[in-house]
């Protein structure tokens, strides 16, 4: 988490002293609120399934992204148009294209309304490389109705979004139910192979989701 910096000014007021002045002093409260840290959880794990490709530098790709997305009620967001996509979690290249893949869904928590930036890393493995690519819910405080939107994630490219402020509750129109202070983050990719590939066998990588405010 980056950290917020608070910066104090000093203010000089100048008095030009009288036989008969009189001096007084009073203490002045300062306050302030900190924000929540920004944290992330996953609620399903992205798999690619199976068919997958056995040879050296193969591709097979999950379809994510910001056209390429999920229903606006899976997602969470006021948009009258954002159906899910025919071809989400659908699967191209050297793999069994009629065989679907499953989206990573990642829980974004912070503070309401709050700016976050995310970035998806790409993955060297030891068996396969990946590329992810994604979508991610972005709020727009309800400053109009339906007027949330998704926002393409690239790998290793940073982008900025809001999470859900309580406007966006109480005044989402259509589509999927905002929750203040939350977004979710949808993950697909480009899997290369970068060695020969063993059938019948079930390979796994770890790659990370950079969340900040």
């Amino acid at each position: 988490m980056k950290l917020n910096t608070i910066t104090k000014f000093l203010c000089v007021a100048s008095v030009i002293a009288s036989p008969l002045s009189f001096a007084d002093n009073i203490d002045g409260a300062i306050s302030f609120t900190t924000v929540p840290d920004v944290s992330i959880i996953q609620l399903q794990a992205l798999a690619f399934g199976g068919g997958m490709p056995l040879t050296l530098n193969d591709t097979c790709v999950l379809l994510v992204s910001d056209t390429v997305n999920p229903s606006e009620t899976d997602a969470g967001i006021s948009n009258s148009g954002a159906a899910e996509a025919g071809t989400y979690q659908t699967r191209t290249g050297q793999c069994d294209n009629t065989i679907k893949g499953t989206a990573g869904i990642y829980s974004v928590s912070g503070g309401s309304g709050v700016p976050i930036k995310i970035t998806l890393n790409a993955l060297t493995g030891t068996k396969f490389n990946f590329s992810p690519t994604g979508t991610v819910g972005n709020y727009d405080g309800a400053n109009t109705a339906n007027g949330d939107t998704f926002v393409a994630l690239v790998a290793d490219t940073e982008a900025t979004v809001n999470l859900a402020n309580t406007n966006d509750v109480t005044n989402a129109v259509a589509g999927g139910a905002p929750q203040a202070g939350k977004t979710k983050v949808f993950v697909g990719g480009t899997m290369t192979a970068s060695s020969n590939l063993v059938a019948g066998t079930t390979y796994t990588e770890s790659f990370t989701i950079d969340i900040t405010y």
